[in-house]
């Protein structure tokens, strides 16, 4: 739950309506709890992702240390 000190601050700096402050907090952490679940993650990927093989970390980083 968002602290209503913080809330009224986040009103006045982004001109929304608490309403819609609330929801999105609850949104981004629902959304974060889907992302952690592995099965759940999956289930929700965009279909033209999943024909894509995983990029490799070590892949990505030896790239951008190229790039530089």
């Amino acid at each position: 739950m968002i602290p209503q000190r913080e809330l009224a601050n986040l009103r006045a700096e982004w001109t929304l309506d608490q309403n819609v402050i609330e929801k999105d907090y609850v949104l981004g952490w629902l959304l974060a709890g889907i992302a952690h679940q592995e099965e759940l993650a999956e289930d929700l990927q965009a279909p033209w992702t999943r024909c894509r093989p995983p990029i490799r970390s070590s892949a990505v980083a030896a790239k951008s240390t190229t790039d530089l």
